[in-house]
């Protein structure tokens, strides 16, 4: 089925910046289809919806902390062989599930969760 919708290409970079954008205004989200409206509750107050990075502040306008050490607890070290395993591995042998943004990891909170079901 082809629509006469308009399309963009987006750099690693500006993925991120998209993200962070939409999870800062939800109702642009839902505007333009990217979030499912639900009963008023804002995006971020939605723990489905949760990002978490390996910084060291957490990012400002967020309603949470979304650092992964404070997140899961194991320090920054230990968090990124854990990265690793997954990235090197395909999750086939343990690690911590995410995705790749540019150079930055994004984990997911259902990435969490699978983690931690799975230690």
């Amino acid at each position: 089925m082809s629509t006469n919708a308009p399309t963009i290409t987006l750099l690693p970079a500006q993925v991120a910046a998209v993200a962070s954008f939409l999870l800062e205004n939800p109702a642009v989200a839902r505007a333009y289809g990217l979030a499912p409206a639900e009963a008023g509750a804002p995006l971020a107050d939605r723990p489905e919806t949760r990002t978490y990075h390996l910084g060291t502040a957490p990012t400002p306008g967020r309603g949470y902390d979304d650092r992964l050490t404070m997140r899961l607890g194991p320090s920054r070290t230990k968090l990124m062989e854990e990265l690793s395993l997954w990235t090197q591995f395909g999750g086939r042998r343990g690690g911590l599930p995410h995705k790749r943004v540019g150079t930055s990891y994004w984990v997911s909170e259902t990435d969490c969760r699978a983690y931690i079901s799975n230690t």
